[in-house]
């Protein structure tokens, strides 16, 4: 995604103070000049979750509950940066993706992945 062609989604969810400070954590975390850790990270867990979803893994399974666990820790950063309302924003647009995702504006994860974790994650929630 680049601001460019995500430039019209952004102003339906953000602020341009918001989008400002949204920009700054994405350059801090994902700067454009070189490949991160933390970007390379990402990268490998959603590769993982894609591979899950080709095996058919249940979002129930102990291999789910792992890669939702390391997908909060992967977040953690980026919802510190943020802060709650701008995170519930974000979270809001990325649930909304069926709106507005275009082949020229693409998350960096498929809905199959988006949605496998959101499954992991309901799962959790009500398994004591």
């Amino acid at each position: 995604m680049t601001p460019t062609s995500m430039k019209d989604v952004l102003n339906q969810y953000f602020t341009s103070d918001e989008q400002q400070r949204w920009q700054s954590m994405a350059n801090s975390h994902f700067p454009l000049e070189n490949r991160t850790e933390y970007a390379e990270q990402w990268e490998t867990l959603i590769g993982q979750c894609e591979d899950a979803l080709r095996r058919n893994v249940s979002p129930a399974s102990d291999e789910a509950a792992a890669l939702l666990a390391n997908w909060k820790i992967l977040q953690k950063p980026l919802q510190d940066a943020t802060g709650p309302e701008l995170w519930g924003k974000a979270n809001r647009m990325y649930l909304e993706r069926g709106n507005w995702e275009t082949s020229e504006r693409k998350l960096p994860f498929s809905p199959d992945v988006q949605a496998f974790i959101i499954a992991a994650a309901r799962h959790q929630a009500v398994t004591p």
